[in-house]
Formats: structure tokens, sequence, C-alpha cells
């Protein structure tokens, strides 16, 4: 299925190589994103795996729209031609949610609700069943990114990739995990290297080096949205989960870190 992982601005590539360390498949780099290629399996690995990526969608389509076009107006003909129905079962409950950046001034509070009733049409004319919408705990998560006159939808696999169990205390200077991830790819840090830190604040980049060098998952308390979807539900991923495990290596060494802060 097609897929898209969601970066930091002019960082794609590391997130690309990121992937492309961790499946076989071919990836595409844009502004924001990258779109490649993948199984169901692969996917899992990626939302499990990856330390570079925000969100990861596995994506419906996408397409551009003008100043004077109405993207709610392409949204509805995106979703009626689209293969939605395909992620829904009679007791599968949703809702929308959408990412914004560097492009018109749109009310989520407005725009989320009426892509929803769209989906509701959808699914209404071709299960011939009315899913139910729910906000808190949904089966079915519709991702929508709107980045200046793009627009990218589809599911959203795992939620925020971007949230670290270790961020417990931290600062205004503090890194995103991400952000980190990526600036030690783009540093050429392959995870042998004797890594030297004198000006680590919070920790972020030492642990992240730490989480690379040892193929140690940042998400591996996450509870993976993928794992209530249809199209999912055939892998045994209690067993894919215990193999994962198996390569992770908790002696890391070579990675020396300090501040001159002492609270850090």
């Amino acid at each position: 299925m097609r897929a898209l992982a969601i970066t930091d601005l002019n960082l794609e590539d590391c997130a690309a190589r990121e992937i492309n360390g961790l499946i076989k498949t071919q990836t595409a780099a844009k502004e924001t994103k990258v779109l490649f290629e993948a199984g169901s399996e692969e996917l899992a690995k990626v939302a499990y795996r990856s330390q570079t990526i925000y969100r990861l969608m596995a994506l419906l389509d996408s397409f551009s729209f003008d100043e004077k076009e109405d993207p709610l107006k392409k949204i509805k003909k995106s979703v009626e031609s689209s293969g939605l129905a395909e992620w829904f079962e009679k007791k599968t409950t949703f809702c929308v949610r959408s990412l914004m950046a560097e492009t018109r001034e749109i009310e989520k509070n407005i725009f989320e609700p009426k892509v929803g009733e769209l989906v509701l049409n959808k699914i209404k004319k071709e299960k011939k069943f009315t899913p139910v919408v729910s906000l808190e705990n949904p089966n079915v998560l519709i991702l929508v990114y709107l980045y200046k006159d793009s627009c990218y939808w589809g599911i959203d696999l795992a939620g925020d990739l971007s949230h670290r169990d270790y961020k417990i205390f931290t600062n205004r200077h503090s890194l995103k995990g991400p952000l980190a991830a990526s600036l030690l790819h783009l540093s050429g840090y392959t995870g042998k290297e004797k890594l030297l830190l004198p000006f680590v604040k919070d920790g972020t980049l030492a642990v992240e080096a730490g989480y690379f060098s040892g193929k140690i998952s940042p998400q591996r308390a996450a509870e993976f949205s993928f794992l209530k979807l249809k199209p999912f539900k055939k892998t045994d991923w209690k067993k894919f989960f215990l193999e994962e495990e198996k390569k992770r290596d908790y002696k890391v060494k070579n990675i020396f870190a300090s501040d001159s802060f002492s609270p850090n």
C-alpha cells in the first residue's frame, strides 16, 4: 500500500534514508514528507523503529489546490472515488483529524466535521451501515495533511510518533526526538563511532543516539492504532514485536554526554 511519513522540513532525506534502512522500498522525499510503498508488516516496522518521523499514514489520495479552489470540494471528490470503505467493518468507529502547515487559514473545528460527514456518506452508500464517530478512541483515525497548496489524506497508523517516554523534565531548549534523530543522521553517525556531546542540555541527542546504536524502539510502550485496522488483523503481532525486540542491544557504548548546567 502507499504510505506517507511526515517529518521535519529540509530533513526529509534523513527520514528517507532511515526508512530505506528499515525496509526494502523506494522512497520519494518532498517538503516535510516521504512517500513510499510498503506492506502491513513493513509499515509496522517503520512505525515501531523509526526515530525521525512524526506521523505515518496509509495514503489514500493526494491532490493540489490553488487559491481560488475550496479544498473541501476536492476532498469530496477524492473521498467518493477512494477505497476508504475497505477499512470499515460494521462495528468500526472513526474520527477525522487534520494537520496544517503553511497553508491558508482553515478553521479545524469546521473543516474536520465536514470531512467526517463526507466519510459517513461514503460508508453508508457503499457498506449500507452508518459508522459511529468516536473522538476519544476511534478504530480508524482519518488524517488530513494540508501543506501549502497540497493535500494528503489517509489512515493514521501510529498516532504521534514524536512522543518519547523519557521526556519527563524538559526545558525551552529541548529538541523533539525526531529532530534530534535527524540531526544524528545528518552528521553521518552510524552507531559505531564514538560520539561526544559536550552540550547535551536535557539529553535528547544522547538518548536518541543510544536508541539508534542499540536498535531500540522509541515506541516500545506505544499502543499502535494499526492493531485495530481491518487490513492489519491477519498478522500475528505478538510474534512480530517479539522478533523486533530480539534485535535490540541495551549494551550501548561510546556515547559520552555532559552539560555545564548542573541540573542537567
